[in-house]
């Protein structure tokens, strides 16, 4: 995945990071799909580096989008620090398969509106969450 990323990115306005976002720094492994590399998802113990959101120091966040195969809420939780400080649109894919850690469907939802975040949108899967100021 990392290869075909690296690939598909080189423009200049793009840094690219091999690592998995999270809620905390560490390490993590990957599950690979036989059929379909997209479906790939962190699991267990491994070698892949983890960072989060806040670890990357940004002096702008108008953005967050995440399609990580039901990690998206862990994701956030290690964005707490950029989500207050920017206030971005936020945009996951709940598609259920948050279960297998342990997020049910919707918890996403829950947990940004601590932050002021709604539900603005939803395009097929993908919901888009803005704070309402």
């Amino acid at each position: 995945n990392a290869k075909c990323f690296e690939m598909n990115c080189k423009e200049h306005n793009i840094t690219f990071c091999k690592a998995a976002l999270g809620e905390k720094e560490g390490k993590i492994g990957i599950a690979k799909t036989k059929d379909n590399c997209g479906a790939n998802y962190v699991s267990g113990d491994g070698e892949i580096p983890v960072v989060t959101i806040d670890s990357l120091n940004l002096d702008v966040c108008d953005l967050i989008q995440l399609d990580i195969e039901g990690y998206e809420l862990l994701a956030l939780k290690g964005a707490v620090e950029t989500i207050e400080k920017h206030k971005p649109v936020i945009i996951i894919e709940d598609n259920g398969l948050s279960i297998k850690y342990n997020v049910r469907k919707g918890e996403v939802g829950e947990w940004l509106a601590k932050f002021g975040y709604k539900i603005v949108d939803s395009v097929h899967r993908d919901v888009i969450f803005k704070v309402m100021e």
